[in-house]
């Protein structure tokens, strides 16, 4: 029923299993936001719930959503390889949304999973939009516009995949702006593949959501491989720089792309990038053996 309206781009799905080989933090997390008792619970924009199933009380709802202008925008940009990424999500407000409490929650979503022995009553099923990592966080990042309007609010969180578990094509991203309280309205989401090729090649010419100077690597902690992207404003230049805990430069590049890294010796690695405009951005990576 849901597949036409993901098409058009017009819902942005996931399914929270609240225990089991798909139980998370995360999970547990928007478990706990609302008064679940039975399964399965169909929730539309935290405003109304479906337990058991109603095809035609779901669609009707879903519709009527759509229908209601949203004054939240969300803008999404993965940078990444087989191993993670970052991601970068800008949120606009383009007048006073009139609610507080708000949080931004964000997951990398894996489809076409089919459950084992371990899932229960869903062992050899196809399993879509199960939650795998979270760029900012279990618990979701908590925003607050001030004003004027319209205004933006980026944030910026990295992933780790596995890539002998997670196939990219079977990987898709979601954003949304929910309540945190009282009606745990959704006031817009984001729904979209994760954009990079079935083999992992990194996309290296990713367009930036803001001009802000941004640094960032993945996975962290890392077993000694890790990727480090850097991103500046546009005809800026700048230097990225990786110190051991000792403080000796043990490695160096141009920043503005994604660049692999390995190191040899256990420990914490800071890394800086310097731009041509005087400013500085610090990092820092764990390599465990």
């Amino acid at each position: 029923m849901v597949n036409s309206y993901i098409t058009s781009g017009d819902i942005a799905p996931q399914i929270i299993f609240y225990n089991g080989p798909a139980a998370s933090g995360y999970t547990s997390s928007r478990y706990s936001l609302y008064p679940v008792n039975a399964t399965p619970t169909f929730k539309i924009d935290g405003l109304n719930t479906q337990v058991g199933w109603s095809q035609a009380n779901c669609e009707n709802y879903i519709d009527a959503r759509i229908a209601t202008p949203s004054v939240i925008d969300i803008d999404v940009n993965y940078v990444g390889d087989e191993n993670g990424g970052l991601a970068y999500y800008a949120i606009t407000a383009e007048s006073d949304p009139g609610i507080t409490n708000l949080k931004v929650w964000a997951a990398i979503l894996e489809d076409h999973d089919v459950g084992t022995s371990s899932y229960g009553v869903y062992n050899n099923q196809e399993l879509m939009w199960e939650p795998r990592d979270y760029p900012l966080g279990t618990s979701g990042t908590a925003i607050e516009f001030s004003g004027s309007y319209p205004e933006t609010i980026h944030l910026m969180g990295s992933y780790t995949l596995n890539p002998a578990e997670h196939s990219f094509g079977n990987l898709n991203g979601i954003v949304y702006v929910q309540t945190s309280s009282g009606t745990k309205e959704v006031l817009n989401a984001c729904f979209e593949d994760l954009p990079d090729t079935a083999a992992g090649t990194a996309d290296e010419s990713f367009a930036a959501v803001n001009e802000a100077v941004v640094l960032g690597a993945w996975p962290n902690p890392s077993y000694g491989a890790f990727s480090v992207a850097s991103q500046l404003p546009q005809g800026a230049t700048g230097t990225v720089e990786i110190f051991n805990v000792s403080g000796r430069l043990v490695d160096s590049f141009s920043a503005g792309s994604i660049e692999p890294v390995e190191m040899e010796e256990p420990g914490v690695y800071l890394i800086r990038m310097t731009t041509s405009s005087g400013e500085i951005r610090n990092s820092q990576v764990a390599v465990v053996r």
